[in-house]
């Protein structure tokens, strides 16, 4: 039965390290997991750190633009107000642009050309229609901003006439702090110059350059354009970096309202425009657009990056689990001592720890086989015992010996008793040896003397007949000796 129970453990520990054949693929998988885990608490930490801490959530969100911001929000207003459609534009060289405008118009009528010098506290202003040069001069026209706040009143270009349909081009430029406003003219069939063409035509006929455009306000159809006025507006004193919504301070950008024209079309006066927000509620809306990106991030991390993480490195915490108890249920079908525990299960060379368990499962397994050794060694010991016993060959004063030896189940103390056992035993062995070679000489010797002497030595040939009635070697010794005794020296072997 003992057997069979350790053949059994045998094909179990022979089945678990063919199991374990493939640890190197179990500490792969096991590394892949522990580096999910490790990801996922990144992605934790990352979600934590960078959603909750407003310093570092702006590190990583894209500064804003707040002069895109700000023009696409006048823009938008100018369009509601006025109902002309309104394209905003970002180029870094505006200045250029703005010169090359002037000069195109003053080779158009034959004006020399002029160096345009960016201004700092004014509006630069020149027109492109004969008329208006003959009302405001050839050359570009400086108007202060003192002047234009002191007399609160915005400038407003009128075209009441059918057919006339404007068109106004924002461009800025937040290097050179610099924004030109062109007002052109679209060219459509019902405009009165389309219809009856004027003799001498001064109009410079372009088709609408859509380069650098940063939003559009307002439909605008596939029609060329020509240029009525160009404005350049200086931006630097406008303080347009308050519009942070982090900001103390405010942004000086309500002269827009007063130096940016306003152009209404054939068929719009401007009686049913909606209301013109005031200066704080541009702000706090503009405010609002700015802070959009940061509160986005910052829901993503909080609602998106950081329960994945959270998902994630549960996923990988169980898989890991799950892959820790079935290592410890293969290991223990052979090494039950060896179980590891999760943390140590993380950290620890997986094949050591199958070496260790397959040297742990050889030892337990030639432990077993010993004590099977000496539990059988100790039966046979005890059989041997009760045998001796059982022939009376022991002296029934080492009884209590016996049985001290046998209930003990000390093999030790059985080994020693046997062993001093089998030396009395081999002693009494040699004896009765003697004995026996001794009888046979003393027979040999009585049988050797011939039948005719036999009647002159009755007494010894007497005792001799009655040694042969005698079984037991040591009593026949005995009387054969005492035969010999009586035997004459002449018939005795020694004697001849």
């Amino acid at each position: 039965m003992v057997v069979a129970e350790c053949s059994s453990k045998l094909t179990g520990y022979q089945d678990f390290m063919r199991d374990l054949a493939a640890s190197k693929r179990l500490q792969r998988k096991r590394a892949r997991l522990k580096r999910g885990a490790l990801y996922a608490l990144v992605v934790i930490v990352t979600g934590c750190v960078f959603g909750f801490v407003d310093r570092l959530t702006r590190r990583i969100v894209p500064k804003p633009d707040y002069y895109k911001l700000l023009f696409t929000e006048l823009a938008r207003q100018n369009y509601l107000q006025t109902g002309t459609p309104t394209i905003v534009k970002e180029d870094e060289h505006t200045l250029a642009l703005f010169e090359e405008e002037y000069n195109l118009r003053n080779a158009k009528y034959g004006f020399s050309n002029e160096q345009v010098v960016p201004p700092k506290v004014s509006v630069l202003q020149y027109s492109y229609p004969p008329g208006m040069l003959d009302l405001i001069g050839k050359g570009i026209v400086e108007v202060p901003f003192t002047r234009i706040v002191q007399e609160q009143a915005r400038l407003m270009i009128w075209h009441n006439e059918p057919g006339w349909h404007p068109l106004v081009v924002w461009v800025y430029s937040r290097e050179e702090q610099l924004l030109a406003c062109f007002v052109y003219v679209l060219v459509t069939p019902d405009h009165p110059f389309s219809i009856h063409p004027p003799r001498g035509d001064a109009r410079i006929i372009r088709p609408i350059d859509r380069n650098g455009v940063v939003s559009v306000q307002g439909s605008i159809p596939d029609f060329k354009v020509f240029p009525e006025h160009a404005y350049l507006i200086p931006l630097e004193n406008l303080k347009l970096g308050n519009l942070d919504p982090r900001a103390k301070d405010v942004p000086n950008f309500w002269v827009l309202y007063h130096v940016l024209p306003g152009v209404l079309g054939s068929g719009n006066d401007g009686t049913n425009a909606p209301e013109t927000p005031t200066a704080g509620e541009t702000l706090a809306l503009i405010r609002a657009r700015a802070m959009r990106p940061f509160t986005l991030t910052r829901r993503v991390l909080r609602l998106g990056i950081l329960p994945l993480g959270v998902l994630w490195f549960g996923l990988s915490f169980w898989r890991l689990r799950k892959l820790h108890q079935q290592f410890n249920e293969q290991i223990e079908e052979a090494a039950s001592s060896h179980l590891l525990g999760f943390a140590r299960f993380l950290t620890a060379d997986l094949d050591s720890e199958v070496s260790t368990a397959e040297r742990e499962a050889h030892d337990a397994r030639e432990r077993e086989l010993s004590a099977e050794r000496e539990r059988n060694e100790i039966e046979g010991m005890k059989e041997e015992i009760l045998t001796l016993v059982a022939d009376g060959r022991l002296a029934p004063d080492k009884a209590h010996r016996i049985d001290h030896a046998l209930a003990s189940d000390s093999l030790v103390e059985l080994r020693e008793l046997i062993a001093r056992y089998r030396r009395t035993r081999e002693h009494e062995a040699e004896i009765a040896r003697e004995r026996q070679r001794e009888i046979q000489w003393l027979e040999s010797e009585f049988e050797a003397i011939p039948i005719i002497d036999r009647s002159e030595i009755p007494d010894a040939w007497n005792l001799y007949q009655q040694a042969l009635n005698f079984d037991e070697a040591k009593v026949r010794l005995h009387w054969l000796k005492e035969a010999r005794k009586k035997l004459p020296r002449e018939f005795r072997a020694e004697a001849t």
